[in-house]
């Protein structure tokens, strides 16, 4: 297990990445999409999500016409003004809409650094669109949270991969245990995700869960 690496995800999957502030989720999510060279827009509501190497644009507006330029890679870090759910919910529409026009010939990854903006807002029709129809269409929707149950339903029944560090709850941790279809104890569950450790969650063949454990975090090089 020492090693092995962690199998990047197709453009295809849903990924949940979750756990408490702090506690790794948006690192293990930079690094994989560096090492996947994925076309991504990512989602930046605290404003430290750096993806190594700095090869990114940052965007701060919807109306910003680097939007149709084309950029392999950006960071969507809104001002405050565009923040809120209601807003949000409108840049999932335009990133719908690009998969609608031309994300099975260019596919990308929509990652979210912290749903809870979204999930608490109720503002969360075009992230759920995503969710259900985004791997037809070409689209892949990577979703962080320090609260994975707050998460809308349809997010996370659609999720292929769930990477799971410490959480704080137990609804959460229940929440993790249901979807392992209970091949892991609550007990596992937190012995296992200290100190930048973590449970991979992955939906396989019938309906099947494969459950791994990764020690804190070795990734794959770019490239």
């Amino acid at each position: 297990m020492a090693d092995e690496l962690l199998e990047l995800p197709t453009y295809h999957e849903r990924v949940l990445l979750m756990g408490s502030n702090g506690s790794g989720k948006s690192v293990l999510a930079a690094h994989m999409l560096v090492a996947g060279d994925y076309d991504y827009v990512a989602i930046d509501l605290k404003g430290d999500f750096e993806p190594p190497g700095g090869d990114f644009v940052v965007i701060t507006r919807p109306d910003d016409p680097r939007w149709k330029i084309g950029y392999r890679h950006i960071v969507y870090r809104p001002e405050p003004e565009h923040a809120d759910g209601k807003a949000l919910d409108a840049i999932l529409r335009r990133l719908y809409l690009r998969a609608q026009s031309s994300g099975k010939r260019h596919p990308f990854v929509v990652y979210i650094d912290e749903c809870l903006a979204l999930s608490e807002s109720g503002a969360t029709r075009w992230l759920q669109a995503l969710a259900i129809s985004g791997r037809s269409l070409g689209v892949g929707l990577w979703c962080a949270s320090q609260r994975p149950r707050i998460i809308p339903v349809s997010v996370r029944t659609e999720a292929w991969r769930w990477y799971v560090f410490f959480l704080t709850y137990t609804e959460d941790e229940e929440e993790v245990l249901g979807y392992s279809k209970r091949q892991l104890t609550l007990e596992a569950l937190e012995a296992g995700s200290v100190d930048h450790a973590f449970w991979e969650l992955k939906r396989g063949a019938g309906g099947r869960v494969l459950v791994r454990h990764w020690p804190p975090l070795r990734l794959p090089e770019a490239g």
